[in-house]
């Protein structure tokens, strides 16, 4: 009877049903290996240590020789946020932040804003417009020790649209003082009082 029924898909008693997966699938080993290790790469070129950079990290420069205290990026392109911590035993915040600014400003992209306290308070920010993203570079320190942290942010287009390079978006924007947008009921009737019969 049940050599009968294998033909029509096997015998149910003796094999039993398949278990749902739940939870996402563990990657194949050629799927987390695909592909050259851009983490790796970047340790090698600025002689980084501890955690690994994102695998899409973009083409910013970075501190030589730091150490990478946390790395992580959130969010889909053309909005996608790059952040790393970075941290060295000599030296100052200002003192990793300098090679990065100049290096910035070699590429021509357009600064937007610029603090920096005295070196010793490991104290300032940088920011620059890229054609395609903005670049934070935060100068801090932690329990007296310097670090540094660099947020590269996507921007959605060109010139013109909400998030062009070294624009802030339209929400960001605040009217001069003085200027009202948009008057509100009592404005508009004081100005309609103040116009006077006959007025347009």
């Amino acid at each position: 009877m049940c050599a009968g029924l294998l033909a029509l898909g096997g015998c149910s008693a003796a094999e039993p049903l398949p278990r749902p997966t739940i939870g996402s699938p563990t990657p194949t080993p050629t799927q987390a290996t695909a592909g050259p290790d851009r983490a790796l790469e970047l340790a090698d070129e600025w002689g980084l240590t501890g955690a690994p950079l994102p695998e899409d990290w973009p083409d910013v420069p970075l501190p030589e020789g730091a150490e990478v205290v946390t790395a992580y990026a959130i969010g889909s392109p053309p909005r996608r946020t790059w952040t790393a911590t970075f941290t060295t035993t000599g030296g100052t915040a200002l003192d990793m932040a300098e090679p990065i600014v100049a290096e910035l400003r070699a590429r021509e992209y357009v600064p937007i804003a610029e603090y920096v306290g005295a070196a010793e308070t490991n104290t300032g920010l940088y920011s620059f417009a890229a054609p395609t993203f903005n670049i934070y570079v935060v100068l801090g320190e932690d329990d007296g020790q310097p670090n540094l942290v660099i947020t590269v942010r996507g921007s959605t287009g060109p010139e013109g649209t909400e998030d062009a390079p070294g624009r802030p978006p339209a929400s960001a924007q605040v009217p001069s003082p003085g200027l009202t947008v948009t008057p509100t009921p009592s404005d508009a009737g004081t100005a309609a009082g103040s116009a006077g019969p006959g007025s347009p």
